[in-house]
């Protein structure tokens, strides 16, 4: 209680720029927080075992919720590299703005390496409902993050794909970003001083239906075959959660460094918005902000570690939210302890992860050592629907061209290059 009425209190004194809201404060708070301080005596961390955010008057508590624990099979959970679903426990906030209900499904035990709260400290816990905002904490098996870290790094950003760097590059250029950079990420270590190398200047990647960044729209004539090992470990995510025959369909990938930020947004771009959005963290954790409506209304701060997995459905999908902070890791440069285990050699014979290498590690791990990788997967079209009809200027919009969210804090040419404005 004390940390959290001292982080409330540094809010407190931090005085409002004009016409500033109360999204706005919080965002610019968290973005110049520090690390280890009060300052972030407020965010809710749920890999410490339900810790409390606060008892005081409109705090939320954590409810439980119950997952489909037939939707998912042990087999199909580990084809994806993920603990079987009934060793996930599920949770919630209760008392959160109207029309909004936040989950959390937390990996039994602590895989973050971070000591529970006194139980005195923890928040009451009732029964709730598994719908709306679902947040997954690393239900990961040990050592199977390792798969989707190099995929990202290696396979996801390669061409077709679409990525910032199209908008200053030939595609020749961009054709491989993991072949022109290993070498460069493989002797960081020694040259701290090199010149910066593609992947490190990688912002975004898009995937299946190509996002169109000026219209904020998805288009049929933009398409290329979305990757079947990230479908398959979408669609077991999405059914655990009640929402079976869930279509991946597009993809934006972020790719943060420690001085990176993700805007405050809403997501309306989807045609259908029963189905849910999947977001996937790896690497450096960071500071997650959800709000209410409109942006009057202040957000709650929440972590997202390495591996931890977000669920965004029904009313949640209309809430502004935002990533303010990219957390530098309290031991420097280092990995999260759950990454630190290797992608076991014996894999399923049907499994969708494929081996990864220890060079191919060694490059993924001096990349994650500052900075974090995000993976969004959404169906765009509801079964049967078709997309509208557009004018044929509007379908030839380039899609490599810059949105509304900011990457700031970026010295490279593409300074201005930015996130999705979906997360």
């Amino acid at each position: 209680m004390g940390k959290m009425a001292a982080a409330v209190g540094s809010v407190a004194t931090l005085a409002a720029e004009p016409g500033e809201d109360a999204f706005r404060k919080l965002f610019r708070f968290y973005r110049q927080s520090r690390p280890g301080t009060a300052d972030l005596g407020g965010v809710i961390d749920f890999s410490v075992s339900h810790a409390a955010r606060g008892t005081g008057p409109g705090a939320p508590k954590v409810v439980k919720s119950q997952l489909n624990l037939s939707s998912v099979s042990d087999h199909d959970a580990l084809r994806a590299g993920l603990q079987p679903v009934s060793k996930w426990q599920a949770y919630g906030l209760q008392g959160y703005p109207a029309l909004a209900h936040f989950v959390f499904l937390s990996h039994f035990g602590d895989s973050h390496n971070i000591s529970a709260p006194p139980p005195a400290k923890r928040l009451q816990l009732t029964k709730g409902s598994d719908d709306g905002f679902i947040f997954i904490s690393n239900p990961f098996l040990p050592g199977y993050q390792w798969h989707w870290v190099k995929q990202c790094l290696k396979l996801y950003s390669r061409k077709p794909n679409v990525c910032n760097l199209d908008k200053h590059m030939t595609k020749e250029e961009t054709q491989d970003l993991w072949e022109q950079s290993k070498e460069f990420l493989r002797c960081k270590e020694v040259n701290k001083r090199r010149p910066r190398s593609l992947l490190e200047k990688l912002r975004w990647v898009t995937l299946g239906y190509h996002y169109n960044w000026d219209s904020k729209r998805y288009s049929a004539d933009h398409y290329t075959p979305f990757p079947s090992d990230l479908a398959f470990l979408s669609e077991q995510v999405a059914a655990a959660c009640g929402f079976q025959g869930f279509r991946a369909e597009a993809g934006i990938l972020n790719y943060y460094r420690l001085d990176s930020t993700l805007g405050i947004h809403v997501d309306r771009s989807e045609l259908d918005h029963s189905r849910p959005l999947l977001s996937f963290s790896f690497g450096q954790s960071a500071i997650f902000l959800l709000g209410g409506l409109k942006r009057d209304e202040a957000p709650t701060p929440m972590f997202m570690h390495s591996g931890d997995i977000m669920v965004m459905s029904g009313f949640s999908r209309l809430l502004n939210h935002a990533v303010p902070r990219v957390l530098p890791s309290a031991e420097g440069d280092s990995l999260p302890g759950c990454l630190g285990t290797p992608l076991p050699a014996d894999l399923p014979r049907d499994s969708v992860v494929e081996p990864c290498s220890l060079e191919d590690w060694q490059v993924c791990a001096s990349y994650l050592k500052t900075a974090r990788v995000n993976m969004t997967v959404r169906q765009v079209l509801a079964v049967g629907q078709d997309f509208p009809l557009e004018p044929t200027e509007e379908n030839k919009r380039d899609i490599t061209a810059e949105g509304s969210c900011h990457l700031h804090g970026d010295n490279s040419q593409v300074k201005r290059a930015r996130l999705s404005p979906d997360y």
